[in-house]
């Protein structure tokens, strides 16, 4: 490409770049104030149909109060005793009520009076004495007034509205009504037929198509206290309306851009020849000098703008022969250090042997005279040091915080620092090295802050520049790969070891644990206890609240394990299904009971579940002690596990020894 042409593009360029940006801002704004208006009409929708809701309930509780208020004439006469006279009383009273429940004081349904909800086909909407019979059902609006009387007989009356396609209506004239992730109402039934629970989200709008028809919605829960996953409503329009007019003046503009440019690269074309047209003849001096080598100069024939041009090139040359060699030495250390510093990265599992080559390498690649490399602490809220070159000893001991100087404002930021620069840099921290030049880097892992990497002046005159701060980016993706690599690497060692359920050890630690605390017990003659713990009825328990809440009473059961053990001696294991064993280290029989007895009244003593249903939970537990029940670890587990046995025939929540066993003697269970 000749230079005449490459001028025409930069005048291009230069015309293209600020008005594709002007068309895009302007666009990007239409179209953002269109997405703003829908959102605005669509939430304020949405935003009405749980104070419809409300009003609905206030409504169904005057309606329902009124009807009690005619129990005590003659209509009423016998409604809250005799099901003939509830059910006369409740077809004549209901009104404009959907459902009327009447109930005797012992909560059974004397009679009901309901219209079938308006719901579309497929919903399987409940009956309305299910709805009754279910404390806030979501598919209707209950009220419930008592009705007490001081001579006569007192009871309930229930009513209320279905949350139908005359409430989606009454929202407004786009609205779906969604219960447990699928449309029960809605004034349009091929969108209904479209939603979906995954859709993707748009900002503060729902988008989904159907059949090329592009929809955008909003959604809310309906009631407070029940999630959106269960009951909420939709709002929506077509995209097309909702947007406006956004497209057409998108398209305006893209043809107002368009020529522009036709008119400007003419203009460019015209300027590039005046200006090119001066340099031909230097044309011919540079091929001379190409065909010369790189020892070639360029003979000084004037004194004006090209002679003093020659000149500068012929110092150049100079310059850069002496350059050549320093250049070689250090892309052949820099060569050196990225081939030690991949080998790292394949085969060491050590994170700080890996950040030393990291830092090491990038202090070789840039002249650094310090440098540093921080990891993300725990709490996530701070930077801890791990290797560093040339700070001071008492930095070290810092945790600096996030936005806390150089380091912690690039963690803050993740963005990098390069010192100087046009843009204004963060201070430096007390603990950080006061240089002239600096560059700090966020070590990211799939847009996951790991670190930071810092480095602190330099030993050549020149500060660092955009290429020093891309090789420490490129070094900081590098050292990335490594991090997560050696994280995943003990990760998958923890979870080899323990159970992802209740993070206890699991099985096969247990195994190894008891037979390396069996061969110190027998090294210095020490007891050792070992319980075997089982949940009373588990299967019962799955069978009426489901596998969740078994999995969560498995958790909250392992978490008060731990809580009456010792931490650093003890150890609890996950053993299988709903068994736990514990490996109580110099503990003897009587000492293994008093812990298996706390174990069993802790657990007894309050109900798991938390916010849920409480659930009541109890647990029979075999103990067995070494030497007196076993000498190897596999006997004395399975004297604890028939123990546990025994306790499960005894009726189950209480402790068992293994010297209680009717079976075989102890001696001979620790023996087989």
């Amino acid at each position: 490409m000749s230079l005449r042409t490459r001028l025409t593009v930069a005048f291009v360029l230069v015309l293209a770049l600020p008005l594709a940006a002007v068309v895009l801002l302007v666009r990007g704004a239409v179209a953002g104030d269109a997405r703003e208006r829908a959102a605005a009409r669509l939430r304020s929708t949405v935003a009405a149909a749980p104070a419809l809701y409300r009003s609905w309930q206030a409504r169904a509780a005057n309606l329902v109060r009124g009807d009690a208020a005619l129990l005590g004439g003659p209509e009423g006469a016998g409604a809250l005793t005799d099901p003939a006279a509830a059910s006369r009383y409740a077809a004549l009273t209901r009104g404009p009520l959907a459902i009327l429940a009447v109930r005797s004081a012992g909560g059974r349904v004397l009679a009901l009076s309901a219209d079938p909800p308006n719901v579309l086909r497929g919903a399987q909407a409940p009956s309305a004495a299910e709805v009754v019979s279910t404390p806030g059902s979501e598919w209707a609006v209950i009220a419930e007034v008592i009705v007490s009387a001081v001579r006569g007989p007192s009871g309930t009356l229930d009513g209320g509205f279905w949350l139908d396609g005359t409430f989606a209506a009454a929202v407004g004239p786009r609205v779906l009504v969604v219960v447990d992730g699928r449309v029960v109402a809605s004034t349009d039934p091929a969108i209904a037929a479209a939603f979906r629970p995954d859709l993707r989200t748009e900002g503060p709008l729902l988008a989904f198509s159907l059949a090329g028809r592009r929809v955008v919605g909003a959604a809310t829960p309906l009631v407070q206290g029940v999630p959106g996953s269960r009951l909420e409503v939709v709002a929506y329009e077509d995209r097309a309306s909702a947007l406006g007019r956004s497209g057409t003046i998108g398209a305006a503009l893209w043809i107002v851009l368009a020529v522009a440019l036709a008119l400007g690269a003419i203009v460019a074309w015209a300027l590039s020849r005046i200006i090119t047209k001066p340099l031909d003849d230097m044309s011919t001096a540079a091929a001379a000098i190409a065909r010369g080598g790189a020892g070639a100069s360029i003979d000084v024939g004037s004194a004006d703008e090209m002679g003093r041009l020659a000149a500068a090139f012929n110092e150049v040359l100079g310059t850069m022969q002496e350059r050549v060699s320093d250049l070689q030495s250090s892309r052949d250390e820099v060569r050196r250090s990225v081939e030690r510093l991949g080998e790292v990265l394949r085969s060491t599992h050590d994170l700080s042997k890996l950040l030393s080559v990291v830092l090491e390498t990038a202090i070789s690649a840039s002249g650094a005279r310090a440098g540093a490399i921080w990891l993300l602490a725990p709490s996530r809220t701070e930077l801890a040091l791990r290797v560093a070159r040339g700070l001071d000893a008492s930095a070290a001991e810092v945790r600096p915080a996030l936005g806390e100087g150089i380091a912690g404002a690039v963690a803050a930021t993740r963005r990098p620092v390069l010192i100087p620069s046009g843009g204004q840099a963060p201070p430096p921290a007390r603990w950080e090295p006061r240089e002239q030049t600096v560059i700090a880097a966020p070590i990211e892992s799939e847009s996951q802050l790991l670190g930071v990497i810092a480095l602190y002046g330099r030993a050549l005159p020149q500060p660092f520049d955009a290429l020093d701060l891309d090789t420490v980016r490129s070094l900081a993706r590098q050292a990335a790969v490594g991090i997560e690599n050696v994280l995943l690497h003990q990760e998958a060692q923890r979870l080899s070891i323990t159970d992802g359920l209740t993070s206890l050890w699991n099985y096969r630690f247990m195994n190894m644990r008891l037979a390396q605390e069996v061969e110190r017990a027998i090294r210095f003659n020490r007891s050792l206890s070992v319980l075997v713990v089982d949940i009373d009825h588990f299967k019962q328990i799955n069978d009426r609240y489901g596998h969740q809440r078994g999995d969560a009473i498995l958790a909250e059961l392992a978490n008060r394990l731990v809580s009456e053990t010792r931490g650093q001696v003890d150890t609890v294991s996950r053993y299988g299904g709903e068994e736990f064993v514990l490996i109580l280290p110099e503990t003897p029989l009587d000492g293994g009971r008093v812990v298996a007895e706390k174990i069993r009244e802790r657990i007894a003593s309050a109900a798991f579940g938390g916010n849920d249903e409480p659930i009541e939970v109890t647990v029979s537990i075999g103990v067995a002690c070494f030497p007196q029940h076993g000498a190897k670890p596999q006997t004395l587990l399975r004297a604890a596990d028939q123990a546990l046995y025994e306790a499960k025939g005894r009726g189950r929540n209480c402790v068992v020894t293994a010297d209680e066993l009717d079976v075989a003697p102890p001696q001979q269970i620790a023996d087989e």
